[in-house]
């Protein structure tokens, strides 16, 4: 094997059409997980940064010092007036005893010797100069490498010398493309990097997430964040922020094909909420180029990596992971103000899934993914989920997040074996080996109607097991009436922001208008929501609960908070009471939260309803049959 006569003059006019044999002198690691080579076609040298792809080259040896490098696609870029070639492809095709005299007399030496054993175990990096992995002194590279401190340096002609001994490459596919219906040259995700901005890229949006608002000491604004596949199973998740939010995210459209350029690219800071493969994440701006393109066949719908649910128990708590799944049971959507969000209220859903393995685990769906009436979860679908984080409250639990992307009934192998699976048993009656979530908010039936009789909590148990000392709080599925209600002296309700999402509380200012300083916005109107105080008793004992808008509505009969501050407003106290009346002593199967927390300098124990239904007496008595059968 012989290097390529004129290689680096010909990788710098572009020529992609051929391979260029070329021979490293040395490898240097770059922070966090990249490579620099300097290498050399006999007459000139120049610098390279090998592709992440080509990281496990360098790990295993194969690619090293006087190794022979067949170069099968590159781009080359300029950085501070400097040339950088970027190999995209490469392989080692031999091995030289020493390495190549670079020009260093006018008649050529006999070609080094190549050598096709195995390479030896440990990677050897080192810097310029460095001795060799085979102990041959490394001799320093004549041509200058521009400004040593900028690492990566430019290339340099040697003086003249006579015509090298060393032959030329073969052809090969170019690493880019011209799209006729993008109108310019597209690269592969895989190939872009810090060194270079000139670049487009045509990908699918796999997933688009809900717009969310920021605030830190250097201001506030709003992003939304998009997962990008290409047609080479490259993948990469771009961000929005303030101006460029507005502007892009209504045009946009997941599971659309665009390409994009213009984009700042960076490393990823955190990976613990991503599934993508991809050291480095995009930010694009207003002035960033992004056009519609043809759909392309090429490009997948998207890109999972699939765990069983019986692994997840074995699986890191935190993780992110794709999960493919029936969905065996739904709950309604319910309300509940997170502390961590300063008293936000959300929206969630919860669902029981199971798969091949026999195995069940509940996931949680916050906000629109929650309220989204595209789904049809009550009718047991197989559904794709790509990038839901495990927890480990009550055994494990799986928790959607904004990048989380759901599909129903994906057209894919694994989604017609599961299909097909599910279709083996009567009436699509699946039995279940194991259940991963063992208790907490939401166990099957988030209203606790589904848990057995053995496992709900007497009221009286809730103080005298100091039940709520947890950091994350305790949760007890209770059977209870309700046997009083605060609404006379107190407004069982308060004014509260229309934008969508947050429910802060307003105050009224002049003229009728109303101020949310959350969202800055003086509005024409306020929304009524719930806050219902009230004491509940069973067998026991009593305790005060909080319920929420949703739930409250559910113990109220429908009625609204709007309808019963209309109901204040004209004087129509009858019917103002009644609602309250009609829904005391009636039985009910409720979910609480219970977490002690300081007011006014005192410990207190609060309970929060998460969800409340009607005592169903049919499935009551079932249950009582069952709690006795294991007696």
């Amino acid at each position: 094997m012989s290097l390529t006569q004129g290689g680096i003059r010909s990788m710098h006019a572009n020529n992609t059409a051929v391979h260029h044999t070329v021979q490293i002198l040395t490898v240097k690691s770059v922070p966090p997980t990249r490579f620099q080579i300097l290498f050399t076609d006999g007459t000139e040298t120049a610098t390279g940064m090998l592709a992440s792809q080509l990281n496990k080259q360098v790990e295993t040896n194969s690619i090293r010092a006087n190794c022979l490098l067949n170069i099968k696609k590159f781009i080359s870029s300029t950085v501070s007036g400097q040339v950088l070639f970027v190999i995209l492809d490469a392989e080692c095709v031999g091995y030289l005893d020493a390495p190549v005299e670079v020009a260093a007399a006018h008649v050529p030496a006999p070609a080094p010797a190549v050598h096709h054993q195995a390479p030896p175990a440990a990677p050897q990096y080192g810097a310029y100069g460095a001795q060799s992995s085979y102990g041959a002194p490394q001799a320093a590279p004549a041509p200058a490498y521009g400004n040593p401190s900028s690492g990566y340096g430019s290339t340099k002609p040697a003086p003249s010398a006579a015509p090298s001994a060393y032959g030329g490459g073969a052809t090969n596919s170019r690493p880019v493309y011209k799209d006729e219906n993008a109108g310019g040259v597209i690269m592969p995700i895989t190939a872009i990097n810090p060194y270079s901005s000139r670049w487009t890229i045509k990908a699918r949006i796999t997933s688009k997430s809900d717009i969310r608002r920021w605030s830190n000491a250097k201001g506030e604004g709003t992003l939304f964040s998009i997962d990008l596949l290409d047609n080479e199973g490259g993948e990469i998740r771009a961000t929005f922020f303030k101006d460029a939010c507005e502007k892009f995210f209504p045009v946009l459209e997941e599971g659309k094909v665009y390409t994009f350029s213009g984009g700042t690219l960076k490393l990823v800071q955190n990976r613990q909420y991503s599934t993508i493969k991809n050291q480095y994440e995009l930010t694009f701006g207003v002035h960033s180029a992004i056009q519609a393109a043809s759909d392309d066949v090429g490009i997948q719908k998207q890109n999972y990596n699939f765990t069983k649910i019986s692994a997840i128990a074995d699986t890191e708590v935190n993780a992110t992971i794709d999960v493919i799944a029936i969905v065996r049971s739904a709950t309604e959507v319910s309300e509940i103000v997170s502390q961590k969000q300063s008293g936000k209220v959300m929206q969630k859903r919860e669902l029981t899934l199971v798969d091949d393995s026999m195995s069940e685990v509940r996931l949680t769906l916050w906000g629109e993914k929650a309220t989204n009436p595209h789904f049809k979860w009550h009718d047991s679908p197989v559904v794709a989920f790509k990038g839901v984080k495990i927890g480990d409250f009550g055994g494990r639990s799986l928790s959607a997040l904004q990048s989380t992307s759901i599909q129903e009934s994906p057209e894919i192998p694994e989604g017609h074996a599961l299909y097909q699976w599910r279709m083996t048993f009567q009436n699509g009656a699946i039995p279940v080996g194991a259940s991963l979530s063992s208790s907490g908010p939401g166990n099957r039936d988030s209203s606790g109607a589904s848990d057995p009789i053995e496992n709900r909590t007497p009221l009286a148990a809730i103080k005298d097991n100091g039940m709520g000392n947890s950091d994350k709080g305790d949760y007890a599925t209770v059977r209870a009436f309700v046997n009083f209600i605060k609404h006379s002296e107190a407004d069982p309700w308060y004014t509260a922001c229309t934008t969508p999402n947050c429910n802060k509380k307003v105050v009224e200012g002049a003229g009728g208008s109303w101020t949310c300083e959350k969202c800055n916005l003086n509005l024409p109107e306020c929304n009524y929501r719930y806050i219902l105080n009230m004491s509940i008793i069973d067998e026991s004992g009593s305790t005060w609960v909080t319920a929420f808008n949703d739930q409250a509505e559910k113990l109220l009969g429908g009625v609204t908070a709007k309808e019963l501050f209309e109901m204040r407003r004209t004087d129509n106290t009858a019917a103002y009471d009644k609602v309250f009346a009609d829904c005391l002593f009636k039985p009910f199967i409720a979910k609480l939260r219970i977490k002690q927390e300081m007011v006014n300098d005192e410990m207190r124990t609060k309970s929060s309803v998460m969800a409340i239904t009607d005592l169903d007496y049919v499935q009551e008595n079932q249950k009582m049959i069952d709690a006795i059968s294991k007696y």
